[in-house]
């Protein structure tokens, strides 16, 4: 069975190779690997991170939200899997017209941000039943100090590369 790792550079996700997320994810998510789950993925981009989602988590359905202002759906081939559903939205707008249900996991990786990441939280948190994570989280930025502040108690914070570019 690939590792998380194997699995974000087959996808050219950036999780892997530039962030090297696996290394808190996939202690966290190799129990719960082979199990039914809801997973929401907030910026879609080019789709790896779905991909990757659906591979390493063969049983999951994957949701999706995007603005689409940098690639058009069409242009995203994983979003016509059975086992993806997607939307066009502005997370910091609220939840889409027609999602329904919580979700086990949920990653942030839209707006990189601290103001966007927050309303983001605060609109998503509620939906979530399990693990809520934010990447991409820039340390001494505008609205990073009221991120911080939004998070419940008992929030990780992790920095995986030496310098700002973390991860909640």
């Amino acid at each position: 069975m690939p590792s998380l790792r194997a699995i974000f550079d087959r996808h050219q996700c950036d999780r892997g190779k530039r962030h090297s997320y696996e290394r808190v994810y996939e202690p966290l998510f190799a129990p719960i690997r082979r199990k039914p789950l809801r997973i929401l993925e907030i910026g879609i981009y080019q789709g790896a991170g779905i991909g990757a989602w659906l591979e390493y988590f063969p049983r999951a359905v994957v949701h999706g939200i995007d603005t689409f202002q940098r690639i058009g759906p069409e242009h995203i081939p994983i979003l016509e899997d059975d086992g993806v559903f997607w939307w066009r939205q502005d997370s910091t707008a609220g939840i889409p017209v027609g999602m329904s249900g919580s979700y086990d996991l949920i990653f942030d990786d839209g707006a990189h941000d601290a103001l966007s990441q927050r309303k983001t939280l605060e609109h998503y948190r509620p939906l979530c039943r399990g693990m809520y994570f934010i990447e991409d989280v820039w340390p001494g930025k505008p609205g990073y100090v009221e991120l911080l502040a939004a998070l419940p108690e008992g929030a990780i914070h992790h920095d995986r590369r030496g310098h700002p570019d973390s991860y909640i």
